[in-house]
């Protein structure tokens, strides 16, 4: 699978510049801490990291942060290789519909991010993507706004938001963005 997902990545992404992805990635950074305000602070991890643009765009605003991605942690399967309660934030940009069984991936979450920490993600919206979600091989389960909220809830995360926006690129009509706050 990651040989699949690193293929079909690299050939989505090689005509887009650098400079282009980094400036997507800061205007990503300007909208959290809008919406995150005085919360949007501390140690970031990005899991699925992919080509790690978001880490160097956090990097340049300040921020100590770093990425993970699928070849270095099966999210399904390992642990992650930090330790508890060690992130203030913990992203997934369109990372939670490669996983089939999210179940040691919220695990992990829970484990790193301390009481109070913030998981930020951004997944397909299968309600107005259904007929181009699985255009991407590697793409293994669907979500809506309402199966986001009842997940984070079997995880003991609170909701902060949950929004419906459009998406970076043209097969992406809508994506939602979470933000969920680790309660117990």
């Amino acid at each position: 699978m990651n040989k699949l997902y690193r293929k079909f990545r690299n050939d989505v992404m090689k005509d887009k510049p650098e400079e282009i992805l980094l400036q997507i990635e800061m205007d990503r950074i300007l909208e959290y801490e809008t919406l995150l305000g005085k919360a949007w602070k501390g140690k970031v991890l990005d899991l699925g990291c992919g080509l790690d643009t978001f880490t160097k765009a956090c990097s340049i605003k300040g921020f100590d942060a770093e990425g993970v991605d699928i070849d270095k942690c099966d999210f399904e399967t390992g642990p992650l290789s930090f330790q508890n309660e060690s992130k203030d934030i913990i992203t997934l940009h369109d990372v939670l519909e490669h996983v089939w069984n999210p179940k040691n991936l919220f695990n992990e979450i829970n484990r790193v991010l301390p009481k109070g920490g913030y998981l930020i993600l951004t997944v397909h919206d299968w309600k107005t993507n259904h007929k181009t979600f699985y255009n991407d091989p590697t793409r293994k389960r669907p979500y809506t706004a309402e199966s986001l909220k009842k997940l984070f809830m079997v995880f003991g995360m609170k909701i902060h938001q949950i929004k419906l926006k459009g998406g970076r690129w043209p097969w992406n009509k809508k994506t939602i963005l979470a933000i969920a706050q680790r309660m117990r």
